[in-house]
């Protein structure tokens, strides 16, 4: 009571209860509010040496996980996301169960952990899972951490050479190719047009052969005035279209006219790239958690959870609740985050 902005002091929220009576409890306060439900409970196995309870059977292990998915899904905002980490032994029952719960599916991910399970029976497992269950309505988005990185390279190698030179468009590409932790999508905006945009090649040829003729009206090169190649298929644009790529220096033409054109796709700072159905990240949690000269049996990397955290909570003022805490992974991601964008999201562990 004597803090009139307690919620603005505080990085988060610890609660030290039985979660199901903590949500309860949250439920007034927060009802509506949390964009992001991180959690990973218990995979009910007998060999994970977590602290909670692990070996129920699979009937009151979903009661358990029903009663308490009911609550959380009640504090979601209007787009808030439900994030579950699982393996292989609850996984098909519990995307019934959140089917059954009536919570719509953004998809799947499968998290490959780069370091398969060897020395079992069958197959040597090396992926978990995250079922992914949202109250939006789209897609859902990466953070654009490597894309704004990308702009900011281009600016400072054009700002050094003090024009679009030759020069710097080599070294632009030289530097995109060698960066480590770009995809290859984003390996792909290695070219600086003349005005310093950063952009890729793309086809221009439609995917399925077109029957319109207007389709295969070919493209006079600029400096020959002669026609380039149509695509086989025909143009993927109408004739319209391609007027209004040629207006905005968005095709790129061959030293003659014996190439086929081809389109520029520019980066931007609002360019996003779709989560993908799978993320690699060889991490372990406890070398995050050996740092910190603690000990815990098992935890995730923290790398991981700041790529699910930064799609799933991309809100800079967003809530995050993670009801089965562990080690506290979820809130060491959102401060990480926090850290690297300027964000003040707020974090609420059980």
């Amino acid at each position: 009571a004597s803090f009139d902005d307690i919620d603005e002091q505080c990085d988060g929220l610890l609660i030290h209860s039985e979660n199901f009576q903590a949500l309860n409890l949250l439920m007034e306060r927060y009802r509506g509010l949390v964009e992001c439900v991180h959690i990973d409970p218990p995979y009910n196995t007998q060999t994970s040496g977590f602290l909670y309870k692990n070996d129920y059977q699979h009937s009151s292990w979903l009661a358990m996980m029903a009663e308490r998915l009911f609550l959380a899904w009640e504090t979601l905002a209007a787009e808030g996301n439900l994030l579950i980490h699982i393996d292989e032994n609850e996984q098909e029952r519990l995307h019934l169960l959140c089917d059954d719960l009536q919570f719509p599916s953004a998809g799947t991910i499968i998290w490959d952990k780069k370091n398969p399970m060897l020395g079992r029976k069958g197959i040597a497992t090396q992926h978990e899972y995250v079922l992914w269950r949202t109250r939006a309505d789209g897609s859902v988005y990466l953070r654009n951490v490597n894309q704004r990185m990308i702009l900011e390279k281009a600016r400072e190698i054009v700002q050094k050479h003090g024009a679009v030179t030759d020069e710097a468009k080599r070294e632009f590409a030289a530097w995109v190719v060698s960066v480590p932790g770009l995809s290859g999508g984003e390996r792909a905006y290695r070219f600086l047009d003349d005005d310093g945009r950063v952009y890729q090649s793309a086809s221009l040829a439609a995917p399925e052969p077109r029957t319109h003729p207007k389709f295969f009206i070919p493209l006079a090169h600029p400096n020959t005035g002669k026609p380039c190649p149509v695509p086989p298929n025909g143009w993927s644009r109408a004739p319209e279209t391609m007027q209004q790529l040629l207006a905005a220096n968005a095709i790129i033409f061959g030293s003659d006219e014996s190439v086929q054109p081809r389109r520029k796709l520019f980066l931007t700072a609002e360019s996003q790239r779709q989560v993908s159905s799978v993320i690699e990240d060889a991490g372990r949690g406890k070398t995050d958690v050996d740092k910190l000269g603690l000990e815990f049996p098992y935890c995730h990397p923290v790398s991981l959870y700041v790529s699910l955290l930064g799609a799933a909570a991309s809100d800079l003022e967003s809530v995050v609740l993670d009801y089965f805490a562990g080690s506290g992974t979820t809130a060491h991601a959102v401060i990480n985050l926090n850290r690297e964008d300027g964000g003040r999201r707020k974090y609420i562990l059980v």
